[in-house]
């Protein structure tokens, strides 16, 4: 990529507005909503057969059914997931008894 040329620092004309055009495509481009299971497992560092455990009705997680056979997951619903899960505040040391006073 080239580098923007500066007149005393500031940007040009050109550089803003190519750096609003970046914007405008990032800008335009939709969300995703609903991830495969493969994707889902790699966005929550698990693998696919914990992911499919811990998926409705075995487990908390909702799982959306497209077609017969495709199941698709809420990001917003992986989100609220991943909130309600308990926060591991304490380090082992204090987790065995070890803390120090």
């Amino acid at each position: 990529m080239r580098e923007p040329v500066t007149t005393n620092g500031a940007y040009t004309a050109d550089d803003a507005a190519r750096a609003l055009l970046r914007a405008l495509r990032a800008a335009a481009e939709p969300p995703t909503l609903l991830l495969t299971p493969r994707d889902a497992a790699k966005a929550l560092a698990i693998s696919q057969k914990t992911l499919w455990t811990l998926t409705t009705p075995r487990g908390p997680i909702p799982a959306i059914r497209v077609g017969e056979r495709s199941l698709r997951y809420s990001v917003v619903a992986l989100a609220r997931w991943i909130d309600a899960q308990p926060m591991a505040t304490a380090c082992a040391c204090e987790a065995n008894g070890d803390a120090e006073e």
